[in-house]
């Protein structure tokens, strides 16, 4: 997992033996993609209420609580996993934190989702243009030249619209 300041590659796809990518540069961090700024739409914003109100019920929490039990459960091979008692503690943490975020108004939930789910990679290009995580694979830039050595690199113009930093 890349960090804020490491550099990368932005590829956006490879095919035979060409590389087709937008650049390297410096990954950023997550920002909000470009046109998210004024809130969702009215289709985004009934997605949005639904999920909301889904998981307001009891069987939304317990969903939950499953997803999240699974993810303290999963380890990367050669990490130490969690112990039972840490999982417990880190569960019934995400368990007063959902029921707690459940009782600020609606509206706050929904402008938040909303932030949460547009939040993209942002990647500063080194020939002074960005490009985002949902355009393209990016990842460490040795990485990537080292996994396709042998391959001709043809750079592309990143879209127009999404050439900027917000």
């Amino acid at each position: 997992m890349s960090k804020p300041g490491s550099r990368v590659m932005a590829i956006r796809n490879v095919e035979d033996k060409t590389v087709y990518y937008f650049g390297a540069g410096v990954y950023e961090g997550d920002f909000p993609m470009p046109g998210s700024d004024s809130g969702p739409g009215e289709a985004d914003r009934a997605v949005l209420e639904k999920v909301i109100r889904d998981g307001m019920t009891e069987a939304g929490l317990e969903k939950q609580m499953r997803f999240t039990e699974g993810l303290l459960r999963w380890t990367l091979p050669g990490e130490e996993p969690l112990t039972e008692e840490q999982i417990q503690t880190d569960l019934e943490k995400a368990r007063a934190s959902y029921l707690e975020r459940t009782q600020r108004p609606f509206d706050e939930q929904v402008r938040e989702l909303w932030e949460l789910s547009n939040k993209n990679p942002r990647i500063a290009l080194d020939d002074g243009g960005y490009t985002w995580g949902f355009e393209c694979w990016w990842g460490d830039e040795d990485a990537a030249r080292n996994k396709y050595p042998e391959t001709e690199y043809t750079w592309i113009q990143v879209a127009p619209k999404y050439a900027t930093a917000s």
